[in-house]
């Protein structure tokens, strides 16, 4: 079972995605459909982005920096952030909440709904994490994702950065719980990306992965089996 896949169902969950899935509009099922094609896209701008020491380096020092170890841990600190700045109950009307923590369901949901202040945490910057991850594949994991779920662009557009914080905050656990270096994480999201396209056609999609048939195996793994309930 793949251990990143493992550990983005341990931050989200069904009311977390149900929460998402209602925010976009989406029925649930397309939602778990966008989700299960976003995740082997993201990865594998992930395994692109490490497959050069340099890449690896500058990988590791964003988790280190602004992604780790839990997003759901991290949000104290991110209300605490942003309340010296006044943005503070901004996001905390967007997420439905007056004092104490917001829930993770919420926050995507704010998050997928464009109610994030511009200026939020990096740990929070869905947009600018997956300019970095994905360049200029963008486009193409957009239509890509669309096309396996039944989601509008646009909708998928709105999806994906509400979703890339979660899957880094999840390789950025996965890379503390395990004490990794650069050339380890390396190792690990190399593998990753093998493990969830591996055994799968490759015809079509970022990097020649077929993302409709990776997000339909995916949802029959244990992994996913947990993350959707």
């Amino acid at each position: 079972m793949s251990q990143l896949l493992s550990a983005i169902a341990g931050e989200l969950g069904p009311s977390a995605l149900a929460q998402l899935g209602q925010s976009l509009g989406a029925s649930p099922g397309q939602t778990q459909s966008a989700v299960a094609a976003a995740l082997p896209a993201l990865l594998a701008g992930l395994a692109r982005n490490a497959s050069t020491p340099q890449g690896a380096q500058s990988l590791a020092t964003a988790l280190d920096r602004d992604h780790g170890p839990s997003l759901m841990d991290n949000l104290g600190p991110i209300a605490g952030a942003l309340g010296g700045s006044g943005m503070l109950g901004g996001l905390m009307g967007a997420l439905g909440g007056g004092g104490g923590q917001p829930g993770l369901g919420s926050l995507l949901g704010a998050l997928a709904g464009g109610s994030a202040p511009a200026q939020a945490p990096k740990a929070l910057d869905g947009a600018g994490i997956l300019g970095h991850v994905l360049g200029d594949q963008h486009g193409s994991v957009v239509s890509s994702v669309a096309g396996a779920s039944g989601l509008d662009a646009a909708t998928v557009q709105r999806l994906l950065p509400a979703l890339a914080p979660v899957v880094m905050s999840a390789l950025g656990t996965l890379k503390s719980q395990k004490g990794l270096d650069a050339g380890g994480l390396a190792q690990l999201v190399q593998g990753e990306h093998a493990q969830i396209s591996g055994g799968v056609p490759h015809t079509q999609g970022p990097g020649g992965l077929d993302l409709a048939s990776i997000g339909g195996a995916l949802m029959q793994s244990g992994a996913l089996g947990r993350l959707f309930g």
